[in-house]
């Protein structure tokens, strides 16, 4: 077989790097905006078997997809929309993401006043991917948005509207109030004055359908942490499902931000299965407030 070096010895394959082991398509190529309309961008990643890149929150290692847009004045990004993702255990820790492929949902705004016309765009996308090790990798893409006056109508491509809609429906979405989908948190104590630390369980609860499992993924949330780290199991019984996940509030470490408790239900366990996000704000008291009985 030869010694890899050695005259006459086969090449040693060279390794992939960060940017080769996920590849970055944008769909459609050419976006066109109505004047005051929108349009959405699907950025997909394919990626090398057995490796896999990270969820907006990616657990205990890991940093998420990063997507910055260089847009025309007038032309705005929203946030992504994340498919639910998969869930990587080792003996050492627990990571959100995804493997194989994921598909980004961005939708992209045009300003009620800006000028029909095409205009040149470009995304950078920066990840980092894993497997027994982690690598970072990118790419940037060019594409053309087109704006189109208000009214002028034209038809998307079939294969388009196919692949966005197939995305979409992988996006976590807010459960419909008829469905009976709730979530409530209730502390060891009373929420008071200069609050440090307080301790308590955020409940979620509802109807199950067929399914006979379900999990919560939990989101990075500025202030409130989940000391299990997550995902966190629920019970099934009688066709409804019900979740308790233990967190602890730190309005010192918000960052300034609204505190909340927030994250994914997910039924099933194959990421097409539905997922709902859940949120649930935290108010604690200012100084000087009475304290909650």
């Amino acid at each position: 077989p030869g010694v890899p070096g050695l005259p006459g010895s086969p090449p040693v394959p060279k390794a992939k790097t960060g940017d080769e082991l996920a590849r970055m398509s944008i769909l459609p190529e050419r976006v066109e905006i109505p004047a005051g309309g929108s349009a959405w961008v699907l950025v997909r990643l394919a990626i090398e078997p057995k490796w896999h890149v990270y969820w907006r929150n990616p657990g205990d290692s890991g940093v998420p997809v990063e997507l910055t847009w260089s847009l025309p004045k007038g032309v705005s990004a929203g946030e992504i929309r994340w498919p639910r993702p998969e869930v990587f255990r080792t003996p050492y820790e627990v990571t959100y993401g995804y493997g194989d492929e994921v598909g980004l949902l961005v939708e992209l705004r045009a300003s009620e006043g800006i000028d029909p016309g095409d205009r040149e765009a470009s995304l950078r996308g920066d990840w980092m991917i894993c497997k027994e090790m982690c690598l970072v990798g990118g790419a940037t893409r060019a594409f053309e948005i087109e704006v189109r006056s208000p009214g002028v109508a034209k038809d998307p491509r079939p294969e388009v509207v196919a692949a966005i809609d197939r995305w979409r429906a992988e996006v976590p979405r807010t459960a419909p109030p008829g469905m009976g989908v709730a979530a409530e948190i209730e502390f060891e104590g009373a929420l008071v004055p200069d609050l440090v630390e307080a301790r308590g369980v955020l409940r979620v609860f509802g109807p199950a359908g067929r399914f006979q499992q379900v999990r919560f993924l939990p989101d990075a949330t500025p202030g409130t942490r989940y000391p299990d780290g997550g995902p966190v199991e629920g019970r099934v019984a009688a066709g409804r499902f019900e979740i308790e996940v233990p967190i602890s509030v730190r309005p010192g470490d918000a960052l300034g931000e609204p505190m909340r408790a927030a994250g994914i239900v997910c039924l099933g366990n194959a990421r097409t299965d539905p997922a709902f996000e859940i949120e649930v704000p935290i108010v604690p008291p200012n100084p000087g407030e009475s304290t909650a009985p």
